[in-house]
């Protein structure tokens, strides 16, 4: 009966729900409410302004878009604080869902129509906005990544100039950069350290060796699910879940593919020091070779692994610890 009742409550929630489809771009949001109530304004903050006045008026609103790189991260918070339910999707997903319907022309107008028709359709979950901390972090472990990266392309064109001048260019693009991350890493530790139940998270991070400040700073900014999902489900939205391929009798490679792709590359580095300095990764990465695997294969499975094996470890550390009661005298 209590299933019964739950499932009523749910299926009435739904049909009170209003989906509004927004077109994001970086001049203007075009919006889809209903077939007689289409309308455009600008992305900007008195645009944004109208946009949650007209929103706050209809009933049991609940807004989809496609990130757009960064052009909906104002949209975003204006929802958030005006307490609007809002659902951000993969620009994939929705051209996926707009060919399953046969809608293969694109303009602005008929995007925010099909979001609209994809949240009535697969109802997507809200979009849970992070804190201020878990925000900063995210901000500061991603301008890091971009920094590190400029100094690599800087370090292979180190190596193929040969003019004196261009030598000592480089040279003190290589040292500012380098600098500027280590100012970075200092504000990303002390950021870190003002998380919830940061000292415990980190000490469970410890455990494996291989697994270092980097790899923590990124997985507590990129990877707020950690703890809360099961180690399958951790390994597959990382990406880390390999895909069958198989139709009839034909058994094809199975692949990994989607996830998060900047996690994963922290992830390789970090299983390819584990592999060779924690026991338990380095038994299974040989035991995978003696039975043919090949190293990437194998290095893949140990990234998996090490996902799992962390995750579970600062889910045990965060498990409340059953008080005993004292016994009876």
């Amino acid at each position: 009966m209590e299933n019964e009742r739950k499932t009523k409550e749910k299926v009435s929630l739904l049909c009170k729900m209003h989906w509004i489809g927004i077109d994001v771009a970086k001049n203007a949001l075009e919006v889809f409410s209903g077939p007689a109530r289409r309308f455009a304004v600008d992305n900007t903050s008195e645009g944004l302004a109208q946009l949650v006045k007209e929103l706050c008026s209809v009933a049991g609103a609940h807004v989809i878009f496609e990130a757009t790189g960064g052009f909906e991260v104002v949209l975003s918070d204006a929802l958030a604080h005006a307490k609007i339910k809002f659902s951000r999707i993969n620009p994939r997903q929705a051209r996926d869902f707009a060919k399953a319907l046969n809608r293969l022309a694109k303009t602005d107008r008929i995007d925010a129509e099909i979001l609209a028709e994809f949240g009535k359709r697969l109802e997507p979950l809200p979009t849970v906005m992070p804190d201020e901390v878990s925000r900063l972090l995210h901000d500061l472990v991603g301008r890091r990544r971009q920094l590190v990266d400029m100094r690599s392309m800087e370090q292979m064109r180190l190596k193929q100039v040969r003019t004196k001048r261009l030598v000592q260019s480089l040279g003190r693009t290589i040292a500012f950069l380098s600098k500027q991350i280590g100012s970075l890493n200092g504000d990303i530790d002390k950021t870190c350290k003002t998380l919830p139940e940061f000292k415990v998270r980190d000490e469970a991070l410890r455990t494996i060796k291989g697994v270092g400040p980097v790899t923590r700073s990124t997985l507590n900014a990129f990877v707020p699910e950690l703890v809360h999902l099961s180690g399958k489900q951790v390994a597959s939205l990382m990406g880390l879940a390999p895909f069958n391929d198989d139709s009839g009798k034909g058994e094809r490679r199975r692949r990994i593919r989607g996830g998060r792709g900047d996690v994963r590359e922290v992830l390789y580095m970090a299983a390819m020091s584990a592999r060779l300095h924690d026991a338990t990764l380095r038994t299974f990465y040989d035991r995978l070779l003696a039975v043919g695997k090949s190293h990437h294969i194998a290095i893949v499975a140990c990234m998996r692994k090490l996902i799992v094996i962390l995750n579970a470890r600062v889910r045990d550390v965060m498990r409340p610890i059953p008080q005993i009661p004292a016994s009876s005298p």
